[in-house]
């Protein structure tokens, strides 16, 4: 009974919520609802973009990740009527759970009831207290503004990425889709042409090898005049992904403040 009577005040406690959340400013404990509304950069952001070239399927991975050493948020604190629900329907769990302790505390076949009775009295008053903060805490709206680093992560390539074979070049979309004639590129890549990813006056090269190159020959059905996808046979269904050393470019934005 010890451990039910555990489980319970640690899954209630409305009313004691409310009362910790003063003394630790952690406003949610009492039904408020904090979040940030707003960002704004007080500092150029530094976008770097590791891109890699993958050939399963033909297509550039690319991951972005956009720091700025100073961020602007502003946060706003409010209790309202989703916060007063909240409260109340606390209010009336805990309830039901003392009457339960209270009802148990009678049966005359129970012994040693004292934990259900003090059970009953805790939540009891709990359940009081919260009732009275959800019926009589008047509805507040604050902001504030805070200071700090932030930092973004994403999965799309930024503008002006390449890809390069001889003197064509495929450009790269946000998603990591190929520009062009992406058949052009693979068979390009089967010939054993030399490859590069580009950006920002960068370029890394790659060589495709024979897993490589059979890969895309099979994808695209490129005849393999060499003969070497006779011994390495790569299947249509699932090309074998291998990618180019990353490609690593850094690109300070100018955001208007």
């Amino acid at each position: 009974m010890r451990r039910s009577l555990a489980a319970v005040l640690l899954a209630h406690g409305c009313g004691t919520s409310i009362l910790v959340s003063y003394p630790t400013n952690v406003s949610f404990l009492r039904g408020h609802s904090e979040v940030i509304t707003s960002t704004r950069a007080l500092e150029d952001p530094v976008q770097t973009t590791r891109a890699q070239l993958e050939t399963g399927p033909l297509r550039v991975a690319c991951e972005t990740t956009t720091v700025v050493t100073r961020v602007e948020a502003t946060w706003s604190d409010t209790y309202n009527g989703v916060g007063r629900m909240w409260c109340g329907f606390m209010a009336v769990g805990e309830g039901a759970a003392s009457f339960a302790f209270a009802l148990d505390s009678t049966n005359p076949m129970r012994t040693n009831t004292q934990w259900e009775v003090a059970a009953a009295a805790y939540l009891g008053a709990d359940a009081a207290g919260a009732l009275l903060y959800a019926i009589l805490a008047k509805p507040s709206a604050k902001s504030w503004k805070t200071v700090g680093p932030g930092t973004e992560v994403s999965q799309s390539c930024p503008d002006g990425i390449v890809v390069r074979a001889a003197d064509q070049t495929w450009p790269v979309g946000r998603d990591g889709s190929l520009g062009g004639d992406v058949h052009a590129l693979a068979s390009a890549v089967v010939a054993g042409q030399a490859i590069s990813i580009a950006g920002d006056g960068l370029a890394v090269p790659w060589t495709a090898d024979a897993h490589d190159r059979c890969a895309l020959a099979a994808q695209f059905s490129i005849d393999d005049p060499s003969g070497t996808c006779v011994t390495v046979r790569a299947a249509p269904a699932t090309p074998n992904a291998r990618v180019a050393a990353p490609l690593e470019i850094r690109i300070r934005l100018h955001v208007p403040r």
